[in-house]
């Protein structure tokens, strides 16, 4: 949950779910687009987009689509962008106004995200519908996000040919080994970054170069720096 000014244009591989408390706020696909209001918005994955929430509170859940998340209506289906519609939404932004109130505690916020996944429509998929093998090595490497996680690397760990890893992956992931690692270096800088750690050392632990490195990831994913998420939301990083 934050209150987010203006970004810059990014993309990330996640579904993007995000519900305004006490007001709207503006998406836009392409930077010559018109701006869009909404009261909550989906943004599909690897969809590039700009946000503007006016410095309004906003709940913003990150879901990685393929994996985590099964959809379970297709109302806005091919949209990049797309409002959500749902008779719960008011009691969800009363509720969003309670947890700011109280200080956003875990649970709590934990609970909302949970609720978010049900407003949109998505589902955990049942265990075991995803290849073992990548599901092996996802944990592998959020186990050791600093490792690093080449594609030959990844081969040996599954006993399997580097041309079979980079089809595998790339079926059950929806994105490259490479821009998926960025992905989760970026949730082992984050869990670093909310303990009040500095930069550099969120950037050692999750293996980026330096904090420079970890910047500009950040931007590219984000929209922001790193002080600029962490110094405006409260943030949950949950595997669930």
């Amino acid at each position: 949950m934050s209150r987010l000014g203006l970004t810059g244009r990014h993309r990330h591989h996640a579904l993007q779910v995000c519900v305004g408390a006490d007001s709207t706020f503006r998406l836009r696909a392409e930077a010559r687009d018109p701006w869009q209001t909404f009261g909550a918005a989906m943004v599909e994955a690897e969809v590039a987009h700009q946000f503007d929430g006016a410095d309004g509170l906003c709940a913003m859940l990150y879901l990685e689509p393929d994996l985590s998340s099964e959809r379970t209506d297709s109302e806005n289906s091919g949209s990049t962008i797309s409002a959500v519609q749902d008779i719960r939404l008011e009691a969800f932004r009363a509720e969003m106004t309670t947890v700011s109130a109280e200080g956003f505690a875990p649970d709590a916020v934990r609970g909302l995200h949970r609720r978010m996944r049900a407003i949109a429509g998505w589902e955990r998929p049942e265990k075991g519908t995803v290849d073992s093998h990548i599901e092996h090595l996802l944990q592998l490497m959020r186990d050791s996000p600093a490792q690093p996680w080449s594609l030959e690397d990844t081969a040996v760990a599954l006993q399997l040919s580097t041309s079979r890893v980079r089809h595998l992956f790339v079926a059950e992931t929806g994105t490259t080994l490479r821009r998926y690692r960025r992905w989760i270096r970026l949730e082992a800088a984050l869990r670093v970054l909310v303990g009040r750690e500095s930069l550099t050392t969120a950037a050692h632990a999750a293996g980026f170069a330096d904090s420079a490195h970890l910047s500009r990831a950040f931007r590219e994913m984000f929209g922001l720096t790193p002080s600029g998420v962490t110094g405006a939301a409260r943030i949950l990083v949950d595997p669930e």
